[in-house]
């Protein structure tokens, strides 16, 4: 039977593809928290890169992730990169259909077919054809492949385990290496130690490969610390068939320094050239103050290794105790000052004026990046990118570069700090970033990662927000029924538990209100669209928070405005723009004063449209996913004024914003309503625009689109029902979409094509 078999103080024993295969740990801290993260790595299907030199074991750790899984009995199939022709590749990862190319006589299954649901181990990564990267990396991204020649993509089920030798961040310097993959690989890593970093493990594995042999063989504790005298550079694959070439040459059962000595002629003792070998790799690391680094390690390490005793130490490095404790004042010294320029940004937050000393303590940071590798500091640095996240964007807007790279760059941490907490936190953030930077397809793929996250945490906190990103990100793309779903599965789980929702770290309950009622509005439930007023006016009454008031002002005037209550919208507008203007919160500053500016406009036309320009200008740059609904909302205020021309190029732009992004909440509505300007400047091309938007809002199952068109053609254009239909279809049309409404449903549109069409009034076609 597959999977972890037994574990032994030492030794593992993990079965793969039937068999037991037994591996020695040893007794080296690292190497037992390697095994630990292993299998820890194994509970989750997310990717999984193995760094390590040539013979170090990569596929024995690949084993053990995939025997520690939940599928051990699944195959488990070793693809070396290296070894496969790159003109077969594709065909043999992910196969072919028959017909597909030349020789092509019958459909064959790729790696990632045959593999199902268990584990690819990708050995040599860094030797995959530069063209094939790209569609590792979709397989990676979407979990589709497709076989060569195929018209369907097939889902990939199983686990991506990678390894390599290389230094793949090089690589991707020099161009040989996409960069996009190299981070969706580089999720969970794992690098196994050298046989050189784990020579005390050398007599075990001695032994254990002594036991293997068929002779009966036995090394003398000379002979043994000769061994560990060696460099090893090709690890425990050399010292393996090192043994094995004694136990099969050697004419002793006894063997002492002397008799194995010659089977190691090839082998170097001399620690010069292995320290050598070190300070090569010291300076081909990425690191700053590399002398500063190097020194820091190797006193803490050493302060490890002799618990503490600072004489012992110091004899050992060849310092005076004086000298080291100077050396050991300066490191704590330096972590002093990170923890009280974090605590000098926190103080002068609370004042808002903590955005200057922001580059400075970024500065102070870089100067001790030879402490990189202190918990401590990583503790402090992470703190840190969080407070910059939130102060960068709120001073220079959602779409400003250093807000995207700050996200990343605490998102990484939060992967190297190995606390899924934090990295729920961050992805989140991430997530609202490319949400009001109008790159919802970017959204969608790290709420899925949330999402998947949730999963593998087993946190309800973590899936509240990861159904809430995905709920808001699938109504921008105009997605309305998965979005309901989501929204759907948030209110189980807002039922089941109410503390589930207040651990999130964020109040998530009156987004949840926001979307519900908007999303309950556009797909025609008029009655539950409106019921959530009531409860987010409870809400706000109790909650004082300045970012729930925010977002429930905003959900409040929105929801109003849908229903045509342009008073009770306006007052709501008025409170948003009041909170937001003291605490300079520009994007919803800007937000308010577009529905301001709407309600002004309908008693004074240049003014409202003043404030109405002031309030996008204000929200470019801080939210741009709104750029295609402030567009709708303008345009239709320019048509009125029989400012067609205007109102053409506002629907253009809101057209552009919508598309660049895949933001198709709000695009047919633009679409039509550029149709009708195209139609009302006597433009050519427009009927098609008409129908193709009709068409879209059908799909989309967006009914309070499809009712503003209906209302449209009724009251202001009619006769561009003429165009949208065939003659005398309208109101058949008209019909059917009414009958789909229960009649206690109501809503000042629906209320008015019933009207409408209840007369019958076709003379007006």
């Amino acid at each position: 039977m597959d999977g972890v078999v037994e574990n032994d103080p030492g030794i593992v024993k993990v079965g793969v593809k039937g068999k037991v295969i037994e591996v020695v740990i040893g007794k080296t801290e690292r190497m037992h928290k390697l095994y630990r993260d292993a299998v820890k790595a194994a509970q989750y299907r997310l990717p999984v890169l193995i760094r390590g030199e040539t013979g170090s074991g990569k596929e024995w750790l690949a084993s053990v992730i995939h025997s520690c899984g939940c599928e051990p009995c699944a195959p488990f199939l070793d693809v070396n990169c290296g070894a496969v022709t790159a003109s077969l590749m594709e065909s043999l990862f992910f196969g072919h259909e028959k017909g597909a190319f030349t020789g092509a006589s019958q459909a064959r299954d790729g790696y990632f077919s045959q593999v199902g649901s268990g584990t690819i181990f990708l050995d040599e990564i860094g030797e995959l054809p530069v063209d094939l990267q790209p569609k590792l990396l979709r397989v990676l991204e979407t979990g589709f492949f497709r076989p060569v020649g195929a018209s369907q993509s097939i889902r990939f089920k199983g686990r991506i385990v990678a390894a390599t030798h290389r230094d793949l961040e090089a690589m991707v310097k020099q161009g040989r290496f996409r960069e996009d993959l190299f981070h969706r690989l580089n999720v969970l890593t794992l690098q196994i130690p050298s046989l050189k970093e784990r020579k005390e493990d050398i007599p075990q594995l001695v032994d254990f490969f002594l036991s293997k042999s068929k002779k009966k063989v036995r090394l003398t504790d000379c002979a043994v610390n000769l061994l560990e005298a060696q460099q090893w550079s090709g690890n425990i694959r050399q010292l393996r068939n090192t043994i094995e070439k004694i136990c099969v040459f050697s004419s002793e059962e006894v063997l002492n320094a002397v008799s194995i000595r010659s089977f190691l002629s090839n082998s170097v003792c001399c620690a010069e050239d292995e320290l050598k070998q070190v300070v090569t790799k010291i300076l081909d690391l990425n690191i700053s103050n590399k002398m500063a680094t190097v020194e820091s390690l190797l006193i803490k390490e050493a302060l490890k290794r002799y618990e503490g005793n600072k004489t012992r130490t110091a004899e050992e490095l060849g310092l005076h105790r004086k000298a080291l404790e100077r050396r050991v004042k300066l490191m704590t010294t330096s972590v002093e000052a990170l923890g009280a320029s974090l605590k000098k940004i926190k103080k002068m937050q609370e004042d808002g004026a903590h955005v200057d000393v922001i580059e400075a303590t970024d500065k102070c940071y870089r100067k001790s990046m030879h402490l990189s590798y202190c918990r401590e500091v990583l503790d402090l640095r992470y703190e840190f990118l969080r407070i910059r996240c939130l102060s960068e964007r709120e001073f220079y807007g959602w779409n400003a570069p250093c807000v995207m790279e700050s996200y990343n760059e605490v998102v990484k941490l939060s992967w190297v700090l190995n606390d899924s907490g934090k990295l729920a936190f961050n992805l989140f953030g991430l997530w609202s970033v490319h949400l009001m930077n109008n790159e919802l397809k970017e959204a969608l793929v790290v709420a899925e990662q949330l999402q998947s996250l949730s999963v593998e945490m087993r946190c309800r906190s973590t899936k509240c927000k990861a159904v809430i990103a995905l709920a808001n990100t699938q109504f921008w793309m105009g997605r309305l029924e998965e979005s309901t779903k989501n929204l759907d599965e948030f209110q189980v789980l807002y039922d089941q538990d109410l503390n589930t929702v207040k651990e999130s770290g964020i109040d998530l309950l009156p987004l949840y209100l926001f979307l519900k009622g908007v999303v309950n509005c556009l797909s025609g439930r008029f009655n539950s669209a409106f019921a959530v007023v009531g409860k987010l006016k409870e809400y706000v009454e109790v909650n004082s928070h300045f970012f729930s008031q925010v977002v429930s002002y905003q959900a409040l005037m929105i929801i109003e405005f849908f229903f045509s209550h342009h008073e009770k919208s306006n007052s709501y507008a008025l409170k948003l723009i009041e909170l937001t203007e003291m605490m300079e919160y520009r994007l919803y500053h800007g937000l308010g004063l577009v529905f301001h500016g709407a309600y002004i406009n309908r008693y004074c036309r240049e003014k409202g449209a003043a404030i109405m320009a002031q309030g996008i200008s204000e929200c470019r740059g801080t939210g741009e996913v709104f750029m295609p609904f402030y567009s709708l909302i303008r345009s239709k205020i320019l048509m009125e004024a029989e400012t067609v021309q205007l109102a053409l190029k506002q629907l253009d732009e809101g057209i552009d914003f919508a598309v660049s992004g895949e933001n198709y909440a709000f695009y047919p509505e633009l679409l039509f309503l550029q149709s009708v300007s195209m139609a009302t400047l006597g433009m050519d091309g427009y009927k098609n625009g008409l129908r193709k938007a009709y068409g879209l809002v059908k799909a989309q199952g967006n009914k309070f689109a499809q009712l503003r068109i209906l209302y449209f053609c009724l009251k202001k254009r009619l006769k561009v029902a003429a165009l949208c239909f065939d003659e005398g279809t309208f109101y058949d049309e008209a019909e059917l979409f009414l009958g789909g409404f229960p009649e206690d449903e109501h809503h000042p549109l629906l209320d008015y094509v019933r009207f409408r069409v209840g007369w019958g009034m076709r003379v007006d076609l």
